[in-house]
C-alpha cells in the first residue's frame, strides 16, 4: 500500500491566483464594504498611540487563555488586561460609525467598565474578572453579519505569562490589535477569506498608512 499523500504545490493550479486576487480587490473597492473614512482613521491612529503611551490606562491584550477581564500588573505598574478580539471589533464598530473619541473619553469608558473584553465570559473568568464588559453591551459587527479581520498579524506567539513579556512589545501588540486601520469586515458566511494574505493585501493597499 502507497502511504505517500501527494505534496501540495507552491501555488494554487492554473489561473486560481490570479482570480482569488481579483477577488480581493473587489472586495477591497467594494463601496458596499463598511470601513472608517480616512480622516477617522487618522484620529484612532493618534488616539491608539496616546493610549498605548499613557501608563494610567490598562493595555489590552489578546491572550484569551489568561482570564480575560483580569488585570496582570508589569513590573513597571503598567496594568494589562487580558481579552479575545472584543475591544479590537468596539474599537472597529465605532470608527466605522465615524466617531472620533478623546483619551479622557476612553478613560471614562474604562473607568466605567464600557469596553467589551470577551465575547462571553465563562463563570471563573467573571470571578476573577475587575472588567466584565461583553461584546452584546457593544456595537457589534458580528451581530450584523460581519466578521472582523487583521490585516497584520496580532499574535503574540508567546507561551510566556504576561508579566514576562517587556511592556515594549505588549504595548507593540496593543497598537496592532486596537487600531481600526488595521481591521476589515468580510462577510461572516465567507469568514475565512479574512485569512487570506491576498485579501489582506488588497485591503492594506486600500488604506494609505501613516508616515
Amino acid at each position: 500500500m502507497n502511504h505517500d499523500f501527494p505534496q501540495a504545490p507552491q501555488s494554487l493550479p492554473g489561473d486560481m491566483p490570479v482570480l482569488l486576487r481579483k477577488l480581493a480587490d473587489a472586495w477591497a473597492r467594494e463601496p458596499s464594504r463598511p470601513h472608517p473614512k480616512p480622516e477617522v482613521l487618522a484620529h484612532w491612529d493618534e488616539l491608539i498611540a496616546e493610549w498605548s503611551g499613557d501608563s494610567s490606562l490598562p493595555l489590552f491584550v489578546r491572550k484569551a487563555a489568561n482570564y480575560r477581564g483580569s488585570v496582570v500588573r508589569l513590573a513597571s505598574g503598567r496594568e494589562v488586561v487580558p481579552t479575545d478580539n472584543s475591544p479590537a471589533q468596539w474599537a472597529f464598530a465605532l470608527a466605522v460609525l465615524g466617531e472620533c473619541p478623546s483619551l479622557d473619553w476612553v478613560r471614562s469608558q474604562v473607568a466605567s467598565d464600557a469596553i467589551p473584553v470577551a465575547m462571553i465570559l465563562n463563570k471563573s473568568e467573571r470571578a476573577a474578572a475587575r472588567y466584565r464588559c461583553t461584546l452584546k453591551r457593544a456595537v457589534n459587527p458580528n451581530s450584523a453579519g460581519w466578521k472582523v479581520a487583521h490585516i497584520a498579524g496580532v499574535g503574540l506567539a508567546s507561551g510566556d505569562p504576561i508579566e514576562a513579556i517587556s511592556e515594549a512589545r505588549l504595548g507593540q501588540h496593543f497598537s496592532r490589535l486596537m487600531s481600526p486601520r488595521n481591521m476589515f469586515v468580510i462577510h461572516t458566511e465567507y469568514a475565512g477569506l479574512g485569512e487570506l494574505p491576498e485579501f489582506c493585501d488588497e485591503i492594506r493597499k486600500s488604506t494609505i498608512s501613516p508616515g
